[in-house]
């Protein structure tokens, strides 16, 4: 993979992730999982003067249908990463998207809504005569920076910080207890990741979930990742140690202005002490201590999210663009029809 970090670095704050190194990590992990097929490919794009963006595919198989998807790990999001203006890299794509090569079309998603390469793109290729649909995957949940960590923490109500309070000390009544913050100087990510598994194989996600840290793959993808410098320094996690065994944590990475928290859990012998309001305190506040002015807090909210004030973002959407050709339109009614025959399932 050729270096093209400076059209990450140049484009929005808060996608500076969308970089080789994830690419790379996510290719050599999971490029050929389920239905991904490799090689990725990373197609550059220039306007002729200064906008450039690169459109990173690996072909994914839907039923005997061959799309070319938009490749990196599905947390935060995927993207293409650019720099420059939108809309003269929209028309400057349509050549490669339509020369894609075999493919019934192109999968751009899950994208935040907002994001303004995505908009200026899906009316090029309507224009074009591709065929395209949308499909919300959920709603990010935004915490803003209030004005600092001292005003956040006033900001709390006092049961929620007596709350806080009042479980952090039962859990350390109840045996040697303490919170460490593992970011890139001194960090040994071998270690933090062990560890991490160690939480997630006695966690609820180990038995009914889907486990971010356990198995090979989920093992090669965090440890080709820590080892690029860009991302041991973005990487912040948060773990709890009682009784000298790793019992709680939360991963999140920074990226300009943005932290995204990415993953969180707890052994569920710990469960009644609910360790993550400790953690999570500690995240926000280490966040606008630093100036960040948001958190992304994920996907969801059952109540827990929008307690620590969190509200709704943007949506994430699945987009599929179907291409003008024979392929593409017979792609794109095999994926109508199955979308009519799951309605009558449900009536």
């Amino acid at each position: 993979m050729h270096d093209w970090t400076h059209v990450a670095d140049g484009g929005p704050l808060n996608r500076h992730f969308l970089r080789p190194a994830w690419y790379d990590a996510w290719e050599a992990a999971y490029g050929d999982d389920r239905n991904w097929r490799r090689p990725a490919r990373y197609l550059p794009v220039e306007d002729g003067a200064a906008s450039a963006c690169i459109l990173p595919f690996s072909t994914q198989r839907i039923g005997p249908f061959s799309f070319a998807s938009l490749c990196g790990s599905y947390f935060p999001s995927r993207g293409i990463p650019f720099r420059g203006d939108p809309a003269r890299l929209a028309a400057a794509s349509l050549p490669l998207l339509r020369d894609i090569g075999s493919s019934a079309g192109v999968r751009l998603g899950p994208v935040p809504e907002d994001d303004p390469l995505f908009r200026a793109l899906a009316p090029v290729l309507e224009r074009d005569g591709w065929s395209v649909t949308r499909r919300k995957v959920g709603t990010d949940f935004i915490l803003d920076n209030p004005g600092g960590a001292e005003a956040y923490q006033k900001a709390l109500s006092n049961n929620r910080r007596k709350k806080i309070d009042y479980y952090w000390r039962k859990l350390q009544e109840a045996g040697d207890t303490t919170l460490r913050h593992f970011t890139d100087a001194g960090a040994d990510w071998t270690a933090v990741i062990r560890d991490i598994q160690t939480v997630e194989v006695a966690a609820w996600v180990a038995r009914d979930g889907e486990p971010r840290f356990l198995g090979s793959r989920n093992a090669c993808y965090w440890a080709r990742l820590t080892a690029d410098p860009w991302f041991s320094r973005a990487l912040n996690v948060w773990i709890i140690y009682h009784c000298d065994a790793p019992v709680s944590f939360a991963l999140a990475l920074d990226s300009g202005d943005t932290r995204y928290v990415i993953a969180n859990s707890f052994d569920e012998r710990v469960a009644q002490y609910r360790t993550g309001t400790k953690i999570y305190q500690k995240l926000i506040l280490d966040a606008f201590e630093r100036g960040l002015e948001r958190i992304n807090i994920g996907m969801g909210d059952t109540g827990y999210k929008s307690g620590w004030g969190a509200r709704p973002g943007p949506e994430l959407i699945d987009m599929v663009a179907f291409a003008p050709t024979l392929y593409g339109t017979t792609a794109r009614l095999a994926a109508r029809m199955q979308e009519v025959l799951q309605r009558f399932g449900k009536s």
